[in-house]
């Protein structure tokens, strides 16, 4: 695929299509927060967006191309303000929506946004902390709301019009839903688009209204076996609906989309393809209010990167990349009027904005340029079952990897604002356990591969070449406190991408151990989505025995007299992160755990013998092993598993042999003259729990 680099391809792009046009930048040193909206041109062509300013203000920002001024202003918010929304109707006028809390429920408040401003629309409905919505205008200008409810059994997906107060449930339930989408076509026939969790893993759904019901829901990703998250739909003109999503192909999630011509839905076409990065996040915008520019997130182990790809009649244009930016917001900051494109985003305490013109010339793309349709994805594969066998000669025994986020990094943010001196590696609990190991055992490594602000499906994205660098044999994973906070995804499909970690790690032979999520006791800490993940992390951690540090529990049962849960983290502003005591905590509870890993035998060895029964002498080879000296309980030992092959087969030709109970040698007579066989040893703990496999010996 032809992949043009943005803005390194601008005077030659001018020079042969015309294809770029950088028109302006500008800064406007403004502090940045994280709750930004999604920039959208108002009717005087300028850019607007909406910032969360503080617990109880929103602060307005008008970008003007033409003189390069920002406008700013606040709107007063009540108690308990979400994070806000911009939304369009059908008049092209601008909207802000936000939810106000009163202690109990969620009200959704819409006001327009002009001069002079119009009177809050209130909706009826009352919604659960935590728990998904959106909203959008119809073709008479009615406000409709949209929202996930969760009646402590299963959730569904809900609507409400705004004008009559009517309701509906146009979901099936289920486990779990997320992502609901509204939207109003050229024809004023209201669309709603959500996932939710099926035995199938999450899916896209969608459901019409006829201006009396709302219709049977459809799935829209059927074949599917992997997770299809964060559909973003657009409307066009012209009749069409343009869906987006972002779907697990068996190797790493890509952008798919579908369209609806007025009649019947297209299958649906791979708008990326990609090894080792995760394309996420995509939002569907309209060039000329019919012409889909999709734009998305594309995490790979080097870092975030943003891409866009367009269509025209003749079929999709290549991708482009857009200029690099630092950030975590679920989406690619850009506003679309005609052919023309805003990027607006925070740049450290600076907002930058940059204009440019689209990549849509005349005349056909090259064939290189296009993919073709497939019925979601046929790459894509159901779960993969977890190995039993971990087997990698080739991994350092002592080496650890602590695979995370912030937490295992190490930060500490004591008053809110972002500094240099929160990061404090130095101090997070890898390189306490290394001292901790390394005084038990020897010389130990344990790298600190902690990421701030990643989440699992960031997480997935750096995982393979960290293990292809650092050859180690174990590795320490404590990832999803970042996944609970974004709600255009589910739990499952968490629990999914940490899944899918555990198959790769024990693939390439490490043996993994998962942590639950510690408590959150500051901003964002969603304490049910918490509960129900590490409740999923749990039984995770049965499906292939791996171990499982519950950190969520050893922080929550600290001590009251050595000063409880609270005295373990960084105060202030954070109250997310552990302090050095907490740390220092951190470390001991792995270590405890590390302490009862099922390392491979000691002192492996084999030789061909004889042994003389009656009047029967038997050749065979004999097998001798001990206890790994780091096992800190040899008692807990169950057996021991000896997997056998051919010398001249490869090492996925590996069988089970025998498991051995009580005793440190087998005589292995089931051998052919002439033939050479190679053994590997695993210790299997009390609680079925398998560790990684004896470096191989061969007779």
């Amino acid at each position: 695929m032809n992949k043009k680099r943005f803005f390194k391809g601008v005077l030659l792009s001018l020079a042969v299509f015309s294809l770029f046009l950088l028109i302006s930048s500008f800064r406007q040193a403004i502090a940045a927060e994280i709750s930004l909206t999604k920039p959208e041109f108002n009717e005087r062509g300028e850019v607007v967006i909406i910032r969360l300013a503080g617990d109880s203000r929103f602060l307005l920002q008008i970008l003007d191309p033409s003189s390069g001024k920002v406008e700013s202003r606040h709107i007063a918010l009540g108690p308990g303000a979400g994070p806000p929304k911009l939304k369009k109707d059908g008049r092209g006028r601008l909207w802000a929506a936000w939810t106000e809390d009163n202690g109990h429920k969620k009200q959704v408040i819409l006001e327009a946004i002009d001069e002079n401003l119009q009177p809050r629309l209130r909706f009826q409905a009352r919604l659960q902390p935590s728990l998904p919505w959106d909203c959008a205008f119809d073709s008479n200008g009615g406000a409709w709301l949209v929202w996930v409810e969760d009646d402590a059994r299963s959730q569904a997906v809900r609507v409400e019009n705004g004008v009559s107060g009517s309701s509906w449930t146009i979901s099936s339930a289920s486990e779990e839903a997320s992502s609901p989408r509204l939207l109003c076509d050229a024809r004023g026939i209201l669309w709603a688009f959500w996932t939710a969790v099926t035995p199938a893993r999450e899916q896209v759904f969608s459901s019409t209204f006829d201006e009396k019901a709302w219709s049977d829901e459809l799935l829209m990703t059927p074949g599917s076996r992997t997770p299809n998250i964060t559909p973003r739909a657009s409307a066009g003109g012209d009749g069409r609906i343009w869906l987006v999503w972002s779907g697990f192909d068996g190797q790493d999630y890509e952008i798919l989309a579908r369209t609806w011509d007025g009649r019947k839905w297209s299958p649906a076409v791979a708008l990326t393809r990609n090894d080792g990065a995760n394309d996420v996040f995509p939002s569907a915008d309209l060039a000329f209010g019919v012409l889909p520019v999709v734009s998305w997130v594309r995490y790979e182990a080097q870092g975030r990167e943003e891409w866009i790809r367009c269509w025209q009649p003749e079929g999709w244009l290549g991708e482009s990349q857009l200029p690099s930016a630092a950030g975590q917001q679920p989406f690619v900051p850009l506003a679309l009027q005609g052919d023309r494109a805003a990027l607006v985003r925070p740049e450290g305490a600076s907002l930058r904005s940059e204009w440019f013109f689209l990549p849509l010339p005349g005349g056909r793309s090259n064939d290189e340029d296009r993919l073709p349709s497939f019925e979601v994805a046929p790459r894509q594969r159901g779960a993969a079952s977890l190995p039993d066998l971990i087997y990698n000669p080739d991994l350092k025994e002592n080496v650890y990897i602590a695979f995370g986020d912030s937490i295992t990094s190490g930060v500490c943010d004591e008053n809110g604002i972002d500094e240099p001196t929160d990061y404090v590696p130095e101090k997070a609990y890898p390189i306490r356990l290394e001292a901790l190991l390394s005084q038990s055992y020897g010389e130990h490594k344990v790298i600190n591969e902690g990421a701030p602000g990643e989440s699992t499906i960031q997480g997935l994205a750096r995982l393979d070449p960290l293990l292809a660098e650092h050859k180690a044999r174990y590795i320490l994973i404590l990832e999803g406190t970042n996944d609970i906070i974004w709600s255009d995804y589910s739990l499952d499909t968490t629990v999914f991408n940490l899944r899918e970690m555990l198959r790769r790690n024990l693939e390439y032979g490490l043996l993994p151990a998962l942590a639950t999520c510690i408590p959150k006791y500051g901003r964002n800490a969603f304490p049910v989505r918490l509960t129900n993940l590490n409740a999923r992390i749990r039984l995770l951690a049965g499906e292939r025995p791996v171990p499982l540090v519950d950190l969520n529990q050893d922080f929550a049962a600290y001590p009251a007299e050595d000063g409880g849960p609270e005295s373990l983290y960084c105060w202030g502003e954070d109250r997310t992160h552990p302090n050095e005591k907490g740390s220092q905590f951190m470390a001991e509870k792995w270590f405890e755990r590390i302490k009862e890993f099922p390392f491979p035998p000691g002192n492996f060895r084999a030789r061909r013998t004889a042994d003389e029964i009656l009047f029967y002498r038997v050749e065979g080879n004999l097998l001798e092993w001990a206890d790994n000296s780091k096992i800190h309980s040899p008692e807990n030992i169950q057996e021991y598993r000896i997997y056998r092959k051919k010398s001249a087969e490869s090492s996925s030709a590996f069988t089970l042999l025998t498991a051995v109970s009580g005793k440190f040698s087998f005589f292995d007579t089931n051998i052919q003259p002439g033939v050479g066989y190679t053994y590997v040893i695993s210790t299997v703990m009390l609680d079925d729990l398998e560790g990684p496999c004896t470096q191989p010996l061969s007779l």
